[in-house]
């Protein structure tokens, strides 16, 4: 262009044109102590007795936004009793594993404690939305995480006991500064420091070492349904997917349902309901109803409930207690309930006279009148119709 000529560019605004940005990068943050998640593959393995049994343990993290933490990110992993195998993992798409093994030291409730640890910053609310943490905004004052051996889930600074392993942090202040909803975990008491900034993030899980023999106990029992809990010899659940059986012996009579079943995964006892016997062959009195429970190794552990024998009705009359009858005629009706044979007699035969045929009773009046007709089964019982003769 020569230099003695100008060029004057003009920009022009027109709708119809438009473009797309180039591709947007969002940065991970650090985790926060809202968004961890610990979770056990098995909540009880068969490890009160046995070595070598193992379960999953996954933490699962994100930053303030819900965005993925960093891939690398290092958990750490200490545990009551048994082993963590590896003692820490790095986080691959914001999660990380491990498996913990069953051995030395078992604790005497068979519930062994976790907890799980990662380096992190504490939550806060973004009163002026800039996404940074400003001085003055309200933040949850994270302790020092501790591992709560009492096997209570949730940490607060009122479970620490001396002796719990607890994460070695600075800190000397009372932890009280918590926000609604951002979970309660203090740590330890007088651990924290009264600053927003870095922090231990952590979850707590509880793991059953569940013996390999159950204990098998009725929660009730009528009619023809049975229910009962199955739980292991202290008191906690039974290996998940321990397996149940019912069955019957000594009668004629049937399991219907619940007849198979399998321990959920559960850290608590587990409930069945089974029914037994049907219209066409109900189950005897004395009928043994058997719980098999088989743990995953193969120990099997028995239980037979009997069937109650049903107590029968009370002796009656369909009629009801009172009859009216007149001279020269017959009333009839029907004695129910008690055991036969059954049989009757009047205090007064001159009034009233009375006989049995089976279960069919005829009552005759013979004179004006009151007489007692009372009926008697096999065992004694006795129900008795005041007759009035007209």
């Amino acid at each position: 262009v020569p230099t003695n000529v100008s060029v004057k560019a003009s920009l022009v605004s027109d709708p119809k044109v438009t473009t797309s940005s180039s591709v947007l990068a969002i940065a991970s943050g650090r985790p926060v102590q809202s968004r961890v998640s610990l979770a056990i593959e098995k909540l009880a393995i068969e490890g009160a007795n046995i070595d070598g049994v193992t379960t999953a343990v996954t933490m699962s993290m994100a930053d303030r936004q819900g965005n993925p933490v960093p891939d690398g990110t290092a958990v750490n992993f200490v545990t009551e009793g048994g082993v963590m195998i590896p003692p820490a993992c790095t986080t691959v798409n914001s999660a990380c594993s491990v498996s913990i093994r069953s051995q030395n030291p078992r604790p005497v409730n068979g519930k062994v404690s976790i907890l799980a640890y990662a380096a992190g910053e504490e939550d806060f609310t973004d009163l002026n939305f800039d996404n940074v943490y400003t001085p003055g905004e309200p933040f949850t004052d994270l302790g020092n995480a501790f591992r709560d051996d009492a096997a209570v889930i949730t940490n607060t600074s009122g479970n620490y006991v001396n002796g719990y392993f607890s994460v070695p942090r600075a800190g000397s202040s009372a932890c009280t500064n918590v926000i609604a909803g951002q979970g309660n975990f203090l740590g330890r008491p007088n651990s924290c420091d009264g600053v927003w900034g870095a922090a231990d993030v952590r979850q707590q899980a509880i793991v059953i070492f569940a013996t390999s023999e159950a204990k098998i106990s009725s929660v009730s029992q009528s009619g023809k349904n049975l229910i009962f809990s199955v739980a292991d010899k202290n008191g906690n659940s039974m290996p998940t997917g321990s397996a149940i059986s019912v069955s019957t012996s000594g009668g004629t009579c049937s399991v219907e349902d619940g007849a198979s079943a399998i321990v959920a995964n559960s850290i608590a006892p587990s409930s069945f309901l089974t029914s037994y016997g049907n219209a066409g062959a109900p189950c005897a009195g004395g009928t043994l109803i058997n719980v098999k429970v088989t743990s995953p190794s193969g120990l099997v552990t028995t239980q037979p409930f009997v069937v109650a024998t049903s107590p029968p009705a009370a002796l009656s009359v369909l009629s009801g207690p009172t009859a009216k009858v007149l001279v020269d005629n017959s009333r009839i009706t029907t004695v129910s309930g008690g055991t036969g044979p059954y049989s009757v007699s009047s205090d007064t035969a001159s009034v009233a006279t009375a006989a049995l045929s089976g279960s069919q009773l005829t009552i005759t009046g013979v004179s004006v009148g009151t007489a007692n007709v009372t009926i008697s089964d096999a065992t004694g019982a006795e129900f008795t119709i005041v007759v009035t003769v007209n």
